[in-house]
């Protein structure tokens, strides 16, 4: 699918040239990534099937007590993994939707 620039009458400026197809497919993922509200966040529970979990913030390199909001949201969950690994044991990786401003968790959560 090629995307051009056009202006109110439906034909390109002159002066702004179409898209490359590489263009194309960035700008393609992007508008899908934006309109995916799945998003992924690292955690560390305190004891298994305890109510209280531990939200890691990358930015801060710290742990958000029972906090999904004070963690960092992942678009990639290979993103999340890699971090996770170096992270060590003890965390894992769950995936969570975005929804309005809020973190939902997800029910396919593993």
């Amino acid at each position: 699918m090629a995307l051009t620039r056009k202006s109110k009458h439906g034909k390109a400026p002159e002066h702004v040239p179409d898209l490359t197809p590489a263009q194309t497919k960035e700008l393609l993922r992007r508008l899908a990534d934006s309109s995916d509200p799945r998003r992924y966040l690292i955690i560390s529970r305190m004891l298994p099937g305890a109510r209280f979990i531990l939200y890691y913030s990358v930015s801060d390199d710290v742990y958000a007590w029972n906090d999904p909001e004070g963690g960092t949201l992942f678009k990639r969950r290979k993103a999340a993994e890699l971090i996770q690994r170096k992270l060590g044991r003890g965390n894992e990786v769950i995936e969570v939707k975005k929804v309005r401003g809020l973190v939902l968790r997800s029910s396919r959560a593993t």
